[in-house]
């Protein structure tokens, strides 16, 4: 802010700041390689793990919670209408029998529990009378047939062959000789033992514990014993993972920061270590501490501009081609607010003490100083140390006394 007794020296500060970030490339693409890397990690870590769970909670959506099996007809239906499942499936086990050299898995599975199951799509219709049948693709595959609904196949499924008509195939993938086949529910025996497999309603989102309790409660209210029940480790286990915390990606996060901090601050201290001269100078021409200090804020302000949006564009794109279609639009645009503010405190954290010397620096102390400094002459000598000898020092004093040998030389030549 400008008050009104002073000068606006706005314009100054920008043109210095602009002429340094100019003047020092590498070192400018080096701070923004290094912001633009700590936002790419710490952004690739919050946006994979949103991906990774909403690519688990897809998993898990739909799937069957828990389950009772012996169940007749009529316990099935009792169940059912007492409106305590979101959704829900049953299947009745019919055997097995053999077809050559493969073996068939016989079951009848309401159109429900395909769903639920997520068994598959099915190619056709599912059967409805007797001598009509499901079978999955890989039988007809395995076994050289056209696998097209509508045609006859002559299987044996415990009664004697018998001619059936496919009216449905299940799309499903299978390199075993065991294959799948849906018989209707008119082909059951009403004695024949149903399982049922459902999903609590209103259940997302709860814990496990919680939600468990709730299912034991209901077969307990429904009078089912409890070694015909059983729960699905599978859906629990997942929404464990699912309802985690996510300490670990805040702790990395947090990290990564610090590790960022540490450099940005040396690469700021070296630069301004470099041009305490340059401060120096500007000291004597009447630059205020604070407009040296805004000099450097500036070109720190500038370079996080350009490196925090390459960082999330760079995050977003890991995100998207190792998680392909999940992009949860509201966590990752919160996580991406986190981590550009997280960012931004961190490199204003560790330039402050960088831009508290560059205010500091007086003109003799800006002369004095050499360490770091770009500018120095071509007669300064990149080596380390010299050999001392008595005619190296000799000739070190004379090169820096020229002018007084200059003016004593006849002096000394009269004696």
């Amino acid at each position: 802010m400008t008050w009104p007794f002073e000068n606006d020296t706005s314009t100054v500060e920008k043109k210095l700041a602009s002429r340094g970030i100019k003047a020092d490339k590498r070192r400018s693409v080096f701070v923004i390689l290094t912001i633009a890397l700590a936002v790419c990690l710490m952004g690739s870590l919050c946006f994979l793990y949103s991906a990774q769970q909403l690519k688990t909670l897809d998993g898990i959506l739909g799937q069957y919670q828990a389950g009772c099996g012996g169940l007749t007809r009529k316990e099935v239906a009792r169940l059912v209408d007492a409106g305590k499942f979101e959704k829900w499936g049953c299947t009745v086990e019919g055997g097995t029998a053999r077809h050559e050299d493969s073996v068939l898995q016989i079951s009848f599975v309401n159109p429900e529990m395909i769903d639920l199951m997520g068994y598959g799509e099915i190619t056709g219709t599912y059967p409805q009378a007797e001598n009509e049948l499901c079978v999955e693709r890989s039988f007809f595959r395995y076994f050289g047939l056209s696998g097209e609904a509508g045609q006859m196949v002559a299987l044996d499924l415990g009664n004697g062959e018998k001619p059936y008509t496919v009216t449905g195939i299940l799309e499903a993938e299978n390199d075993s000789r065991i294959f799948t086949v849906w018989i209707p529910e008119a082909a059951v025996e009403p004695e024949s033992p149903h399982e049922l497999r459902f999903r609590f309603a209103e259940s997302q989102g709860m814990e496990p514990a919680r939600l468990r309790a709730d299912i034991e409660q209901f077969f307990a209210e429904m009078g089912i014993p409890e070694e015909q029940t059983f729960y699905s480790s599978n859906y629990f286990d997942m929404v464990d993972i699912y309802l985690g915390s996510g300490l670990e990606i805040y702790v990395l996060a947090v990290l990564i920061a610090i590790i960022c901090a540490i450099v940005i601050y040396n690469i700021f201290y070296i630069s301004v270590m470099g041009k305490m001269r340059e401060y120096g100078r500007l000291k004597v021409l009447g630059t205020t501490p604070k407009q040296l200090k805004r000099v450097v804020q500036r070109e720190r302000r500038f370079l996080t501009a350009i490196a925090i949006p390459l960082g999330m564009v760079c995050a977003a794109m890991i995100a998207l081609i190792a998680v392909p279609g999940y992009w949860p639009w509201g966590d990752n645009l919160r996580s991406g607010a986190l981590v550009a503010l997280l960012t931004y405190l961190t490199v204003r954290i560790a330039t402050r003490k960088p831009m508290a010397m560059a205010g500091k620096v007086s003109a003799i102390e800006a002369v004095r100083t050499t360490a770091y400094s770009p500018e120095q002459g071509r007669g300064v000598s990149k080596r380390l140390h010299h050999r001392l000898t008595m005619p190296r020092l000799a000739w070190m004093n004379f090169s820096r006394n020229r002018c007084i040998y200059r003016t004593e030389s006849p002096v000394c030549t009269e004696y």
